[in-house]
């Protein structure tokens, strides 16, 4: 793959991004590596996520033929909602008052789940950044789990969302407010440090 005049095209092409070229040519399964048209050799190096338009290691982009389509949501009626399962066909659940009422169609049974609105610790870092949003939480349970069926808190931690029941919850609770003393305590040590103490 050498350009015009013996120079090499994908010279100075960042190593991460020529890492993800390397994996379309190789047909990695994480990488979309459709063939772009009229350039052999340069397929997409997006991964197999959702993307509007295809793009290579030069950062050339074309069309994506492929639709976008959209879930289809299950309609609560009469505080019912009946889902379309692959595994038990359409299944109908009471829906909880708590629950945002979003079902998505075509998942199997036990993946059917009642979610309540999220709720999030809001901090204003400053006006130019705007509010940021941490531990997020939200009600969820899923009625037909072959493990557990029970109500539970979701938390999110880091990268991951972790289920509570109120012990757990109480614990986060009491984890949380000694932090806001460590917290605290380094609010008091970085004044003193910025000399505003």
């Amino acid at each position: 793959m050498s350009g015009d005049g013996g120079n090499d095209p994908l010279e100075g092409v960042d190593p991460e991004v020529l890492a993800w070229h390397w994996g379309a040519l190789a047909n990695d399964p994480a990488v979309c590596c459709e063939p772009q048209p009229g350039q052999d050799g340069y397929p997409c190096i997006l991964n197999r996520a959702y993307h509007f338009e295809h793009r290579d290691v030069l950062g050339r982009t074309w069309p994506r033929e492929e639709p976008l389509y959209v879930a289809r949501m299950a309609p609560v009626v009469d505080g019912q909602v009946t889902v379309e399962t692959r595994d038990y066909g359409p299944v109908t659940t009471p829906e909880p008052s708590w629950c945002n009422g979003r079902h998505r169609q075509g998942g199997m049974r036990a993946d059917i789940g009642h979610q309540a609105e999220d709720v999030s610790c809001v901090f204003s870092v400053d006006q130019a950044a705007g509010p940021a949003e941490f531990l997020t939480s939200f009600l969820t349970q899923r009625p037909f789990s072959p493990t557990d069926t029970g109500l539970y808190l979701a938390v999110e931690l880091g990268d991951q969302n972790v289920e509570l029941d109120p012990a757990g919850v109480d614990a986060l609770a009491v984890a949380l407010v000694g932090h806001a003393s460590v917290l605290r305590s380094a609010a008091r040590r970085l004044a003193v440090m910025r000399g505003e103490a």
